[in-house]
């Protein structure tokens, strides 16, 4: 017999070397090092703060609502005019959430008013629920359910991930806060201050919270004195990144309405899909890339995302018509804005896979 010939339904194998190069093991080290102490930072950093929490709970101190007595613990979320703690109700034993705000002067108290009697009217699912309140010695104490993450969170966290919300998620965020904003106009009381920090989790729903901005709807401004005063109220009042044109620079005659929640309706539309609201960003091949927010940002259409966006590439069907309905809720001229019952069935259309654009 000759030697031995490749049968034909056989390929010829070939071993590729498995030796690896010391600059690619060294380069394997260096990486799995570098993810070992970022491990081992982010439990550290949860051990900390569960003792600081512990602790926190040890020298709870018990204070008088109106209606209730509450323990209150560690500190949730800090802002610029409330701290907000997370307590337990005496009686009931049930986790909840105090805000408590600070009224040095009497502008204050009055804002702090305004928004329990925002909470009196607002009474819908989609809305942040007020379960108590107590005044004591100027420091407002408001009581609400304890809420779960907010919006800022899970976009953080896909950020940082290279990942995007999947459109069921996206949808059912932007129907709920359509139906809060729809819910406060009818009632005529604009939010004032829209954004994903404001939007938290409540079972499988979401609910619009902090009232602490929100004003009544408004006869048309007179004169200079009114649209000064109305310019320093968003000052104060208005997130920089999802804050109208009219409110940079209002003008005699301009309207309160409530087309300012609806601008940043369009903003928050945006920011589910890229991160960021259009007017804070500029999108990239690699990515969002924040930039100074203004006046002439807020005037300006943002330019069109890359095709090479994550949300664009995976889910197109659904963030394509959510960029279209978001260019039509932030347009620069406040009356050329949908109100919030448009805006919602829009929201809702785009929710239900229908023709939204």
């Amino acid at each position: 017999l000759g030697p031995a010939s490749a049968s034909p339904y056989t390929s010829p194998i070939t071993h590729k070397s498995s030796k690896v190069g010391p600059a690619a093991l060294a380069r394997r080290r260096r990486l799995t090092l570098r993810r070992l102490r970022r491990a081992m930072l982010a439990w550290l950093q949860a051990c900390i703060n569960w003792l600081c929490k512990q602790w926190a709970w040890l020298f709870a101190k018990r204070v008088r609502l109106n209606n209730s007595s509450v323990d209150v613990g560690p500190v949730l979320a800090e802002g610029g005019f409330a701290t907000v703690y997370e307590a337990v109700d005496v009686r009931t034993k049930r986790s909840i959430a105090i805000k408590q705000i600070r009224c040095p002067d009497a502008d204050h108290a009055q804002r702090a008013d305004a928004e329990i009697e925002a909470h009196g009217k607002l009474r819908h699912a989609t809305i942040a629920e007020l379960l108590d309140y107590g005044i004591e010695r100027n420091v407002y104490r408001l009581a609400f359910p304890l809420y779960g993450v907010s919006v800022r969170k899970l976009l953080d966290d896909a950020l940082a991930t290279r990942t995007c919300l999947t459109p069921q998620m996206a949808a059912s965020i932007l129907v709920a806060v359509g139906e809060a904003l729809a819910e406060c106009h009818a009632s005529q009381i604009c939010h004032g201050d829209l954004k994903p920090d404001n939007v938290l989790q409540h079972n499988s729903s979401w609910v619009l919270v902090d009232l602490g901005s929100c004003s009544g709807f408004g006869a048309p401004l007179q004169d200079r004195r009114d649209c000064l005063a109305l310019q320093d109220f968003a000052a104060e009042h208005s997130t920089l990144t999802y804050r109208a044109p009219e409110l940079w620079q209002p003008q005699i005659g301009d309207a309160r309405r409530g087309a300012s929640d609806i601008f940043a309706l369009g903003a928050l539309c945006w920011a589910l899909a890229f991160g960021y609201s259009p007017f804070e960003s500029e999108l990239r091949a690699r990515g969002p890339v924040i930039v100074e927010s203004s006046h002439s940002r807020a005037l300006s259409a943002p330019a069109a995302p890359p095709r090479s966006s994550i949300c664009l590439r995976r889910y197109p069907g659904f963030y394509s018509p959510l960029i279209e309905v978001a260019r039509r809720l932030f347009v620069a001229e406040a009356s050329s804005r949908p109100d919030a019952r448009d805006a919602l069935e829009l929201l809702r259309g785009l929710a239900a896979g229908g023709e939204a654009v």
